[in-house]
């Protein structure tokens, strides 16, 4: 049989503890594969090559312990507060940092019970989780005391940013909302809230049972299996009446932002049975479709039916039911897309061109009119505006809400359906290497003499 490979810790491996060696002997034991998809178990260095700021911090108060098929990390720290346990932190393959535990009693829990947030260590199809459990048990393993753990803050010496802002606090329930079942309901008054809500906190640790996600650098899943719900927490919500919260240079406070609702969460929806209906039923209860869409971005027949249902307008909360094979049923906050989350000189020539073809929408600009104007007149440039204006990034409802307009852009921007902007402009500028080696075109400033000579290309937009 073949077994995980272990690095037993040494004396000099701080701040190891007798708990993490047993822990250590155990995973050795274990058929590989038995408990996650991971090769090797025990202390490492973090490589340099993750990030060397990031490495070297880490490294002087812990080290990596597991590293995931994607080159991901997990870390145990000594988080240097007295008394306090260590922490079990995530290094990201993509540069995502969170705490995954606050103690590695908390790890060894949420592992055998499959709720660490790690896909490799949760997976339905790990066979051996319930020796882990047994193990624990044995061990008598308990949850400590502990504070929550902010990993982003703490890689930038425990600095952190007070924000006093409120997510939306004034409720709207629309007559659509009163059509939901008890838990439906529930679930709407939920949606929007910050993770420091305590309402919030209170209804996913106690009536879900789950762990609360305080801080994120990315977006984090809840998943509730019996209760019928998988809950997503992210700090990005492209939505106005959410502003990023900054708790540090590396952490945020994140909203409850979307929802999936399985057939498990026990109520119909808008009188619809998500385990046996169908498109007919949801036509009976709901009315005809408010519009299909094509099963991806990248495909053009527009094959599943939806039907959008606002449930509170202040909040600006969305039930999406859809019929594609069975009923989904999605809950979100009405939320825009990002076209370019990080504007360059491209954006810029775009958003002038934009501007001046009425392809805008005035009503996202209104606190930079004045400046929309000047670009519609070219008196002003697009890189004037996209740094005034769109201090998050462009978005698609930064467009004007023409038939197919939002679609096309996003998949223009994203390098979809042979359609991107990249490819475009590096035909007209020529292109060169970029800071990330990519290649990108040669434009150094966006002047109106280079947005007439995009325009052909971006006319691409409106052509039918």
């Amino acid at each position: 049989m073949s077994t995980y490979t272990i690095r037993k810790p040494s004396s000099s491996d701080q701040p190891s503890s007798q708990l993490f060696t047993d822990l250590c002997t155990f995973v050795g034991s274990r058929a590989h594969g038995s408990l996650g998809w991971f090769d090797t178990f025990g202390p490492e260095p973090v490589p340099a090559e993750w990030d060397a700021a990031v490495a070297a911090r880490v490294n002087a108060h812990g080290f990596a312990f597991m590293q995931l098929p994607d080159g991901s990390f997990l870390v145990l720290l000594d988080t240097g507060v007295t008394a306090a346990p260590h922490a079990v932190a995530l290094l990201g393959s993509e540069g995502e940092i969170r705490t995954v535990a606050n103690s590695p009693e908390e790890f060894i829990l949420l592992w055998s019970s499959g709720e660490t947030g790690i896909g490799e260590l949760d997976d339905e199809e790990i066979s051996d989780r319930a020796s882990l459990h047994a193990w624990a048990k044995a061990r008598n393993v308990q949850l400590p005391s502990a504070t929550e753990f902010d990993f982003g803050a703490w890689l930038e010496g425990n600095q952190t940013t007070s924000t006093t802002t409120a997510s939306p606090s004034q409720r709207m329930p629309t007559a659509d909302y009163h059509k939901l079942g008890p838990k439906m309901r529930e679930l709407a008054d939920m949606m929007g809230r910050r993770a420091d809500d305590e309402g919030l906190i209170a209804w996913i640790t106690q009536t879900l049972g789950k762990k609360m996600p305080r801080y994120t650098a990315d977006s984090v899943n809840v998943v509730a299996p019996k209760a019928g719900l998988e809950l997503v927490f992210s700090h990005n919500v492209l939505n106005e009446k959410y502003p990023l919260l900054k708790r540090s240079a590396r952490s945020f406070i994140p909203y409850l932002s979307y929802a999936w609702v399985r057939e498990k969460v026990g109520e119909p929806v808008f009188g619809i049975d998500l385990k046996k209906g169908t498109e007919a039923d949801a036509i009976q209860s709901l009315g005809q479709p408010d519009g299909r869409r094509p099963q991806f971005m990248n495909d053009a027949e527009e094959t599943i039916a939806y039907w959008h249902r606002v449930v509170d307008a202040a909040a600006e909360v969305v039930f999406i039911v859809e019929s594609d094979d069975g009923i989904d049923v999605k809950v979100t906050i009405e939320s825009s897309r990002a076209l370019e989350e990080f504007p360059d000189m491209s954006t810029s020539l775009f958003v002038a061109w934009a501007a001046e073809n009425n392809l805008l929408n005035e009503a996202a600009f209104s606190q930079h009119a004045a400046l929309l104007a000047k670009v519609k007149a070219r008196q002003a440039s697009g890189s004037d505006l996209v740094k005034a204006a769109l201090p998050r990034g462009l978005w698609d409802s930064h467009l004007v809400d023409k038939p197919g307009l939002h679609r096309k852009a996003y998949q223009w921007f994203h390098n979809m359906a042979g359609l991107w902007i990249t490819a475009d402009l590096k035909k007209i500028f020529g292109s060169r290497k970029g800071p990330y080696g990519h290649d990108e075109p040669v434009l150094d400033d966006d002047g109106w003499d280079k947005v007439d000579a995009a325009a052909p290309a971006f006319r691409k937009l409106v052509e039918k």
